[in-house]
């Protein structure tokens, strides 16, 4: 995009994927029969759990473009102040909303991703309900392994759990992993040390995480950014409910729990067991092929090995750039000068305005190359 082009500094945030990101958003919203499936699963997963509720779907009034829900009477679950003053007890209303966010994310894969308080709703028998499905992210096995790795590190305060996690992801280099990053993130998590509860912000812990990523010009997963989001919303809603919550100390343990689930589940290695047998077993396939096409290539004359110095090629760069410039000034110079010239011996108001589009071109030119070379910092 343009934005892109002659603003560096907007890649990190990608702005064509993000307008992809959000038409691709903005359609499966638009869909209520994708909603309405959505609030089935949705359903299904929880149907046990007696403190939440899921708005009923009734389809056969429903189509692509409308959607009838059961209606939800309640409160904002923000507007704690007026729950209590309704004589609703909201500290257990804290442990729902905490129980159903952190099994969505790390048990079913399955979770809402635009978890604002609006969303949320508390009834008036001290139930949690979730509407407005439109927007969920399905995570597969192996990413919710990887990601429950990833905050298990972050809630022990684990930088090498963290940094082999990035690294795993491919947001950081191997360099960076070594050198840097562990240090980096030492300090990030010791800044966090010590705070009170109110004060220990997850949103701005993942944020300052992710400003490391930034530096790199990498950019974190969609996933990860949504699951940051909905585990920032439990945190600032589950307070308001309950002054006394530790998002930090709440969250460890079922995730330790989930972790432990997770190793011992047969399902889960045997699947792990079938994915490396084929990865292994394609690769034993192909690679017979892959070197006789190379032989051939070789066999024939044909093989051509390409490598490219960064350090030329910079090089290589900066001296046409100084070559362009000096032929840019040479052309402004010549310009001005017979402009000039033609401005001494001018007799007619035909030569005069020749003389002095000369000049101009000449002196727009100069000005073209100096806007460059303070564009690129100097002449070196």
């Amino acid at each position: 995009s343009l934005l892109e082009e002659y603003i560096p500094e907007s890649r990190y945030f990608s702005p064509s994927r993000l307008i992809d990101d959000f038409s691709r958003a903005l359609k499966l919203e638009c869909d209520f029969n994708r909603e309405a499936l959505n609030i089935s699963r949705f359903a299904e997963y929880f149907q046990d759990d007696p403190g939440l509720i899921v708005p009923k779907v009734f389809r056969e009034f429903s189509s692509k473009k409308i959607l009838i829900e059961e209606f939800i009477d309640g409160y904002r679950a923000d507007n704690a102040e007026q729950i209590k003053k309704d004589g609703i007890d909201t500290a257990p209303l804290a442990r729902i909303l905490e129980r159903v966010v952190l099994t969505s994310l790390f048990k079913h894969g399955f979770f809402h991703a635009d978890p604002h308080p609006g969303n949320i709703i508390i009834t008036k028998d001290a139930k949690v309900a979730f509407v407005d499905f439109g927007r969920m992210v399905r995570l597969d096995q192996n990413r919710m392994h990887s990601i429950l790795n990833f905050f298990i590190a972050i809630t022990n305060s684990d930088a090498d759990g963290i940094c082999y996690f990035l690294f795993e992801n491919e947001m950081v280099s191997s360099i960076v992993y070594d050198l840097n990053l562990k240090k980096q993130i030492l300090e990030i998590l010791d800044g966090y040390s010590g705070r009170t509860l109110r004060e220990l912000s997850l949103w701005q812990l993942f944020a300052d995480l992710f400003e490391i990523i930034r530096r790199y010009g990498l950019r974190p997963p969609t996933d990860l950014l949504d699951m940051g989001r909905a585990l920032s919303t439990l945190q600032a809603v589950a307070q308001e409910l309950d002054p006394n919550y530790n998002p930090i100390e709440s969250v460890r343990p079922f995730l330790k729990h989930q972790y432990v689930n997770q190793i011992s589940d047969q399902k889960w290695y045997s699947r792990k067991l079938m994915n490396i047998s084929r990865s292994y077993g394609t690769f034993f396939t192909e690679l017979p092929l892959q070197l006789m096409f190379i032989l051939r290539k070789l066999l024939k004359n044909e093989l051509c090995l390409m490598h490219e110095n960064a350090d030329l090629k910079r090089i290589e760069n900066h001296q046409n750039a100084l070559l362009n410039r000096f032929l840019m000034t040479l052309i402004g110079s010549s310009l001005v000068f017979s402009g000039l010239l033609f401005l001494q011996s001018a007799k007619s108001q035909i030569e005069l305005g020749g003389a002095y589009l000369f000049i101009c071109w000449g002196i727009s030119i100069f000005l073209f190359v100096w806007l460059a070379i303070r564009k690129t910092g100097g002449m070196s």
